[in-house]
């Protein structure tokens, strides 16, 4: 049975309350929670120490363990300290916290059963090896950083933001007259504004993400965070990353990032369970990145530098995203998103390897414009024509093999023309 309980209640709670009947222990057996009603009454009353039941209100979750000691202290609505006994043999203990019935990690006893033991730290405990136990949504993510990092899908976003690092530095002279703060507030309100066309872009697909095995996880789909928080976040990002660069880097490269946000968000969006051709609009946003990087330091949106970058990221997106949604066009369809790989499945190899055709000029464009020495031909051609390898072989064999090889040589790809 488990061991007797007791629960010092304050005040009057007019609240449902949880009845947990409990039937005294013999000490050294394994407890068991003989039942579990829910009872609504105004008034909850103290309960004696040695009661074999006692009233709580109700809370989301409880979760038992072994321990004799009598709850020590609690809230209204939350126990919150649980004293233990170094001697006792079996140990019973109530706390409240999340949201299921649930019982402790269980450990083995002197005699080979299985007995449940507590060992979070709450106040009032002095084991060593215990640690304090988050709660509500913290308890899953670890910190709210980590929440909106997740919203902001770091990993595109750190490549996005590398090839504006990438373009400010290309610009010719741009050492001369370089300042450390006006290259962090470049990087800084790009990144921001990535980051709220991301998020935003996860607050619309949500309901369309749970459909898919790749997606589902995200923070919406799996109900981690509100959609109300997700938008304010993604709002606010947009609006200081603008401001940003509006103020203290220049309006060309503040024009640019909001274009970015209205493209990812108002027309690459949508468009993806209409047609297609959102690959190319969602290239377009992509191309965005490295021209602000380029404005950023000569304030000129006709400037051909900005153009051959952002031009460089436009043909490398298409092939890259036509090899990884090849292995995922299944899913795609059952999200109701029109991508080629799932609309005109014939058409995605020929597209791939035309496009990556296509970044032979950039390895000539740059050196042309002064952008670059003339060994650039040398370094990047080679990486242009295995990547056109590459996609030969994906035409030819249209597998789920030569599919990731193709996708994975994009990756690498694109850093290393960069550098």
């Amino acid at each position: 049975g488990l061991a007797r309980a007791s629960a010092l209640w304050r005040g009057d709670l007019g609240r449902s309350q949880i009845a947990c009947a409990l039937i005294h222990p013999s000490k050294h057996s394994r407890p068991s929670l003989a039942s579990l009603a829910f009872q609504t009454r105004p008034t909850l009353k103290s309960a004696s120490p040695c009661s074999p039941a006692f009233k709580l209100i109700s809370t989301p979750y409880i979760s038992f363990s072994t321990s004799h000691t009598p709850i020590e202290s609690h809230s209204p609505s939350r126990i919150t300290s649980f004293p233990s006994e170094d001697d006792s043999a079996s140990k019973t203990s109530l706390h409240v916290t999340s949201s299921t019935c649930v019982l402790p990690p269980s450990t083995k006893s002197d005699n080979g059963s299985s007995n449940a033991e507590d060992t979070t730290n709450f106040p009032g405990r002095t084991s060593s090896s215990s640690k304090p136990l988050p709660s509500g949504i913290l308890a899953k993510t670890g910190t709210l950083l980590q929440m909106y990092a997740s919203l902001t899908k770091p990993r595109l976003s750190m490549l996005v933001l590398s090839t504006t690092v990438v373009a400010y530095f290309m610009v010719p002279g741009v050492m001369a007259h370089f300042s450390p703060s006006h290259f962090l507030l470049t990087t800084i309100g790009t990144g921001l504004a990535c980051a709220s066309a991301n998020t935003l872009n996860q607050c619309i697909e949500a309901k369309h993400d749970a459909k898919m095995a790749r997606t589902v996880k995200r923070m919406l789909p799996s109900g981690r965070m509100s959609m109300g928080h997700a938008v304010t976040f993604g709002v606010v990002a947009g609006a200081a990353g603008c401001l940003i660069l509006a103020s203290q880097v220049n309006m060309a490269s503040a024009a640019l990032a909001l274009l970015n946000i209205v493209l990812y968000t108002g027309v690459y969006t949508p468009m993806k369970r209409i047609h297609p051709l959102n690959t190319w609009v969602g290239s377009v946003v992509g191309a965005i990145p490295p021209a602000i990087g380029w404005v950023a330091v000569t304030g000129n949106l006709l400037d051909p530098g900005a153009w051959v970058m952002g031009g460089l990221l436009f043909v490398w997106q298409i092939p890259h995203f036509l090899a990884l949604s090849w292995n995922l066009r299944g899913d795609y369809a059952a999200a109701g998103y029109k991508m080629l790989s799932n609309v005109r499945p014939d058409k995605v190899s020929p597209v791939a390897l035309r496009w990556s055709l296509y970044h032979l000029p950039f390895s000539v464009l740059p050196p042309l414009l002064d952008m670059t020495t003339w060994t650039f031909v040398a370094s990047s051609m080679p990486l242009n024509l295995y990547l056109i390898w590459t996609a030969y072989v994906f035409h030819k064999d249209n597998t789920s093999k030569n599919s990731r090889q193709f996708f994975f040589t994009t990756l690498w790809h694109l850093p290393a023309i960069m550098a």
